[in-house]
């Protein structure tokens, strides 16, 4: 699978259609991204590069929700009825530890309730996307 993302552009406060990643091979990081002028910006800019620290990448997950709406980091998604049995209990998807997972604000033992996609056998397919950490809809 190829890797996708979603941009967050914080000056804006707005998603932005991503064009290209710039990394520095040296530092290997990234350095800046380039954004596709959606009228945004100047009149005949096409694109715009803009610092990495100006954006947050957003990685696509290869999931979609019970509606087939994809999946991304920073999503936040409505639990299905086998993991509570609160119908509003929500959670930010995440990425560590070799997995994407949602977290939520539930505790267990003192720490954050964490549920991985992949401990069911058709991941992600009872979740559902309510809205995302920068527009959170809900």
């Amino acid at each position: 699978m190829t890797p996708k993302f979603r941009v967050f552009y914080k000056p804006l406060n707005k998603y932005k259609r991503l064009a290209n990643l710039n990394f520095d091979s040296r530092e290997q990081k990234l350095r800046s991204v380039t954004l596709w002028n959606d009228g945004d910006f100047d009149e005949g800019e096409w694109v715009r590069p803009v610092p990495a620290d100006e954006v947050e990448l957003e990685q696509f997950t290869g999931l979609v929700d019970k509606y087939g709406k994809e999946i991304f980091v920073g999503d936040i998604v409505k639990m299905p009825p086998e993991i509570t049995i609160d119908p509003k209990r929500i959670g930010v998807v995440e990425f560590g530890y070799g997995c994407f997972y949602v977290k939520d604000d539930e505790y267990e033992d003192g720490k954050k309730h964490v549920v991985d996609f992949y401990d069911y056998n058709d991941p992600a397919k009872d979740f559902e996307v309510v809205g995302n950490i920068h527009e959170e809809k809900k």
